[in-house]
């Protein structure tokens, strides 16, 4: 009859024990970084950084296809499914494009300012979140100055690079369906299966590369790639298998459907304040699956972080 001794040392209840402890250190992590409020900030900013980055996105894909309505519709069937359902339809459709570009010099200044900082403030709160995760702080004035002049200038360029890559998936949408239909490689597939392999295709690469590059590039400090690697493979999958699931949770809310014809707003920033958590969420299991501190695998925990 095994010993008490015996039972606490088996393999078993060892790794048991080992991953029980993991997942409890992240709900204390959870709460103690109180990701929760960074979500809420970072889904509040979008709500003023969304329509800037949609219409320069459709401007960049409007001037390379020479056909502002094309881009138009290759953005919305890229949002349609990044964002689950027809949701993508209803946000371009709010967005009136001209608006923009009737504005005087001044005040087109002005809002440009605004929009960069706004949608730099997205990325800032990002940023903040990502650099508890990872443990980073300034150590002194001078590191606490040169930190945030840096990251602003992150945050802005993010903005600037999330814009481009919404243009970007919009014109491969559009340029994929040309080759199918010249290359006519693989003509025993569908048209209706081509787009859909084609914008899950771009949709995963998409989501995986955004991913990546605000936990690597975001962060005070880089982390180390495996941690980096980690949480954005996990935050891809979770994300993809999740945002339908978001999307109807966010749609069938009742605060939702009381604003009426507005309801697509708050739905979207419910979709964006739930994705935020789904990153946060991502990049805590990356770096505690790595971290000496909190790595569950004996061969990580004796090293110290690259």
């Amino acid at each position: 009859m095994p010993t008490e001794a015996t039972q606490v040392l088996n393999p078993s209840n060892v790794m048991l024990a080992t991953w029980k402890k993991f997942f409890s250190q992240i709900v204390k992590r959870w709460v103690a970084n109180d990701h929760s409020t960074s979500a809420a900030a970072i889904a509040f900013y979008v709500l003023f950084s969304l329509a800037p980055i949609v219409v320069f996105s459709v401007a960049i894909a409007g001037r390379i296809l020479e056909n502002d309505a094309e881009a138009r519709l290759a953005a919305i069937s890229y949002l349609n499914n990044a964002l689950g359902k027809d949701y993508g339809a209803d946000i371009v459709e709010q967005i009136k494009l001209s608006t923009f570009n009737q504005s005087t010099f001044l005040p087109a200044i002005f809002f440009t300012f605004i929009v960069v900082w706004s949608a730099s403030n997205t990325f800032m709160q990002l940023r903040n979140a990502l650099n508890r995760i990872n443990g980073f702080a300034a150590e002194n004035l001078r590191g606490s100055i040169i930190a945030v002049v840096l990251g602003r200038l992150r945050a802005t360029l993010f903005s600037i690079a999330v814009g481009l890559l919404l243009a970007l998936a919009s014109l491969l949408s559009t340029w994929s369906h040309t080759l199918w239909t010249e290359t006519n490689w693989f003509h025993f597939i569908s048209a209706q299966n081509q787009d859909w392999i084609t914008m899950q295709v771009i949709s995963w690469l998409t989501v995986l590369v955004t991913f990546y590059g605000m936990l690597r590039f975001l962060p005070m400090r880089r982390p180390p790639w495996r941690e980096v690697l980690a949480g954005a493979v996990f935050g891809t999958i979770l994300f993809q298998v999740a945002k339908y699931g978001i999307i109807e949770f966010a749609s069938a809310n009742v605060v939702a459907n009381a604003y009426g014809t507005s309801s697509v707003l708050v739905i979207t920033v419910m979709w964006i304040f739930m994705s935020a958590h789904v990153l946060l969420f991502a990049a805590e299991i990356g770096h505690m699956l790595f971290s000496p501190e909190t790595t569950p695998f004996e061969k990580y925990k004796s090293k110290s972080p690259e």
